[in-house]
C-alpha cells in the first residue's frame, strides 16, 4: 500500500503541482487511513463486497 501512496503523492506533486505542505498532509492522512483499514481486518474491496453479498446486500 505504501508504494501506491507514494505514487499518488508523486502524481499530485508533479502533475497537479500541489505544494509540499499539502503533499505531506495528504500522505499523513492516507497512511493513517491505511493503518486503520489494516487494523480493522479490511483486506480489499473485493472481500468487502463478497461479505456484503453473503449478507444479502447489493
Amino acid at each position: 500500500m505504501e508504494q501506491h501512496i507514494e505514487d499518488y503523492l508523486d502524481y499530485l506533486g508533479l502533475e497537479r503541482g500541489l505544494a509540499e505542505n499539502t503533499l505531506e498532509s495528504y500522505g499523513r492522512d492516507l497512511r493513517q487511513f491505511s493503518r486503520f483499514v489494516s487494523s480493522n481486518c479490511v483486506s480489499s474491496h473485493a472481500s468487502s463486497a463478497q461479505t456484503a453479498q453473503s449478507r444479502g446486500k447489493p
